[in-house]
């Protein structure tokens, strides 16, 4: 030990250089390590925490696409995460407030839990036969599990 303090008192600027080339070295080596060693492998992470306790049923499902009357075409649901990925299509001759209040119906298929748990967001589509013209639309909406109504993009 009196070797290297001897060395150190000797070669100070050494000494400092090497103090901070470990001090470098060990922050690197624990970096290294959270990155490519301590990470999850769960590519969500812990997002999902609890989504076995509130999975969307097939019924729940197929109601959802089975969601038709006199003004939807045809309705689709997918789910990623804990997002609900709703989209409507509808016949040509709907406005977009009567759109808005269609899929707003959509919301009674979840329960409570459910929509407390998942983001739902939708897509509005008319014309979707590829005739476009001034009538037709996009419209997206989302509802975030905090609240308890549907925001929709500005027209």
């Amino acid at each position: 030990m009196n070797k290297i303090k001897e060395w150190a008192k000797a070669n100070k600027v050494y000494a400092i250089i090497g103090g901070i080339a470990l001090f470098l070295f060990i922050i690197m080596l624990i970096i290294g390590i959270m990155l490519f060693i301590g990470g999850s492998n769960n590519e969500y992470g812990h997002r999902l925490d609890g989504i076995k306790d509130v999975e969307i049923s097939d019924e729940t499902k197929e109601e959802v696409e089975n969601f038709t009357n006199d003004k939807v075409e045809s309705s689709e649901i997918r789910i990623q995460g804990r997002i609900i990925y709703i989209t409507i299509n509808y016949v040509n001759d709907i406005t977009k407030a009567q759109a808005k209040e269609i899929a707003s119906e959509t919301l009674s298929i979840f329960s409570e839990e459910e929509q407390d748990y998942y983001d739902i967001c939708y897509f509005l589509v008319q014309g979707s036969n590829g005739e476009e013209d001034a009538d037709t639309f996009v419209i997206t909406g989302t509802k975030h599990p905090s609240k308890d109504a549907i925001s929709w993009t500005k027209e």
